[in-house]
């Protein structure tokens, strides 16, 4: 039968990687006239396992769902995309922002999506967004941000949601801004007078502390 199972993987003995004792070196010595290849083939199994591929730019920040049954990823191509990681397809029409997306992060309890975008034009801004998963179509929260003309992308790059659900956060230049996820409005900013810009921020598992990394442009 030429597509029986045995068939089948007897066809694919020849491109198994070299190195694979399981079955290039265990099976290949057993059947002396199935095809070879000469040239070519991976000393390794690849561990790439699948590539999601819709952004028309750079991406620029990728997270897994907390039940890791989808990735949401931006780009500067000013849109946020959500994918199934068993198969790589899109699960809706992309997330549109107005301005290249530098920031994505999913809800603790993964039944939102956090987006923020940045403007290079003067004057600077940025957008964060919300997103419900279920509704997806339009932003349930939009904050615009205002940036100093001197920041630039690498200073912008980070928002993270507490654990505790309570606050959204955004870090920019040297400042860390604090929302109410519940109604939107301002909680406070976190300002310190640092020597360096804040490169990345995580809350602890409590949501009563941040811990901040910092660079110099």
């Amino acid at each position: 039968k030429p597509h029986s199972i045995p068939h089948i993987y007897l066809s694919a003995l020849p491109s198994s990687p070299t190195s694979s004792l399981a079955v290039s070196q265990h099976y290949l010595k057993d059947f002396p006239g199935a095809l070879a290849i000469g040239k070519g083939r991976d000393n390794s199994w690849s561990s790439l396992v699948i590539t999601f591929k819709g952004h028309r730019e750079v991406a620029t920040s990728v997270v897994f769902s907390p039940d890791e049954k989808f990735i949401t990823s931006g780009s500067f191509d000013r849109t946020v995309r959500i994918w199934n990681t068993q198969t790589g397809q899109e699960m809706c029409e992309p997330l549109r922002h107005t301005d290249h997306v530098v920031d994505v992060t999913f809800s603790p309890n993964g039944s939102y999506i956090a987006s923020l975008s940045w403007s290079s034009s003067l004057p600077s801004t940025g957008t964060l967004c919300i997103w419900d998963v279920t509704t997806i179509e339009t932003p349930i929260l939009s904050v615009m941000l205002p940036i100093p003309s001197s920041c630039s992308i690498g200073q912008f790059l980070s928002i993270n949601f507490s654990p505790n659900m309570k606050y959204i956060a955004a870090s920019y230049d040297k400042i860390i801004t604090l929302w109410h996820f519940d109604n939107g409005q301002l909680s406070r900013r976190l300002t310190h007078e640092f020597e360096q810009d804040i490169h990345h921020f995580a809350f602890s598992s409590n949501s009563k502390s941040i811990a901040l990394s910092l660079y110099n442009m």
